[in-house]
């Protein structure tokens, strides 16, 4: 079975202060831990198919100018990202270690292949674009 990045978000209550399971009470300092990392409720995260956090797209998400978008604007922009990194891990790569090659291809499976179920409009492909 292929696992995949997830998206998570930073909720004001947290599972660990209210469960007594051994692998959350670990974690009861989650929200000193968010607080000096400058990560907020409503802060947006990402963990690989490793259920690893990955820093430098938390630091993105949590410092960037994509941190003052709308919420809904931000629901979106990290669904579509998850599915790009999810395309990507299927080729056995970061996103870090995307190629030009990698984002066309996407944009093909996106948009146009028969393959996908679900393909998308020309304008839902360029709110994805950088400007």
């Amino acid at each position: 079975m292929s696992k995949f990045r997830q998206v998570h978000w930073v909720t004001r209550r947290h599972a660990a202060a209210a469960s007594d399971h051994p692998v959350l009470r670990e974690w009861a300092d989650l929200d000193v831990r968010e607080e000096a990392a400058r990560i907020d409720p409503g802060d947006v995260f990402f963990t690989d198919p490793n259920y690893q956090v990955d820093p430098r797209l938390t630091l993105y998400t949590t410092r960037s100018a994509f941190a003052h978008l709308a919420w809904e604007t931000r629901r979106n922009y990290a669904g579509d990202c998850c599915l790009f990194f999810n395309f990507l891990w299927q080729r056995d790569k970061n996103w870090c270690h995307a190629e030009v090659e990698d984002l066309l291809d996407f944009e093909d499976w996106r948009r146009w292949s028969p393959r996908n179920p679900r393909r998308i409009s020309g304008s839902k492909w360029d709110r994805c674009r950088p400007s």
